[in-house]
């Protein structure tokens, strides 16, 4: 008899947003859930305020997830705090502060992976990930966290101050092709330091995922939300599932559990 192939373990399940549901999206209701749910990790959004403080909210500007309007560059913290979130539960809860998020996520054994915006101008924050780095090694949660950017030049940056921190690049169809290619890719996040890629999912077949994890690097699919999806990814090498629908996500992984 040959020997049997070896068994790919299935993927981490992640809530996109924190999975939202019947709360807000990067609420700290939402992340509550998580917890009580038993996700394996939260991905989570951080635009910085006019004060310099990370918010956790996806949208550069107010307009579509809360109840105030303008740039999150142009509100302070205290301003943020006094506008409700915009959701199925109303409009009680204001935007969280990433300290915040973290206690809640990390007290529960929830590995955090955060993804760093740009600005309503296209633009990287200055400093960001200075006060990425400072926020996670105050918190002493550098080893707990994993961030993900589109922005490679602003991974590199981090690294340099966060060499401990575990960091995906983001790609969809317009960074490949910006990018020449997944070889050019490969071999930047490599550069970089960086362990992971964090793929669009509409890009996504086997052998390129084949070819990602052949080149020593994770891989993360993006936002993954059908079950037929679900299961077919389930034994190839992805590491990590971001999904709108975590119960779903931890529902049919538990059907692939070895008898």
């Amino acid at each position: 008899m040959g020997m049997a192939t070896p068994r790919i373990p299935p993927y981490v399940v992640c809530a996109h947003r924190g999975g939202a549901g019947p709360w807000p999206e990067n609420s700290l209701a939402a992340f509550r859930h998580c917890a009580a749910l038993g996700v394996d990790a939260v991905e989570l959004d951080i635009h910085m305020t006019a004060d310099g403080r990370l918010a956790v909210i996806h949208d550069a500007t107010l307009d579509r997830l809360t109840d105030g309007r303008g740039a999150v560059a142009e509100t302070t913290a205290a301003a943020l705090a006094r506008l409700g979130l915009r959701g199925p539960v109303g409009t009680d809860e204001p935007v969280p502060m990433l300290e915040d998020a973290l206690a809640i996520l990390l007290g529960a054994g929830i590995a955090p992976w955060i993804e760093i915006k740009n600005g309503a101008d296209g633009a990287a924050y200055p400093g960001i990930e200075d006060r990425l780095a400072d926020l996670l090694a105050d918190m002493d949660a550098v080893a707990r966290c994993a961030v993900l950017a589109f922005d490679w030049d602003l991974l590199e940056r981090l690294r340099a101050r966060a060499p401990g921190l575990r960091l995906a690049g983001n790609l969809n169809r317009q960074g490949l092709r910006a990018r020449g290619g997944i070889a050019p890719c490969l071999a930047r996040l490599t550069e970089i330091g960086a362990d992971t890629l964090s793929l669009d999912r509409r890009l996504a077949d086997a052998p390129l995922v084949a070819r990602i994890a052949g080149a020593g690097l994770a891989v993360a699919l993006w936002t993954v939300n059908a079950e037929s999806d679900m299961r077919g990814w389930r034994d190839q090498p992805v590491s990590l599932l971001i999904t709108d629908r975590p119960e779903t996500a931890l529902r049919v992984r538990a059907e692939a559990a070895p008898d």
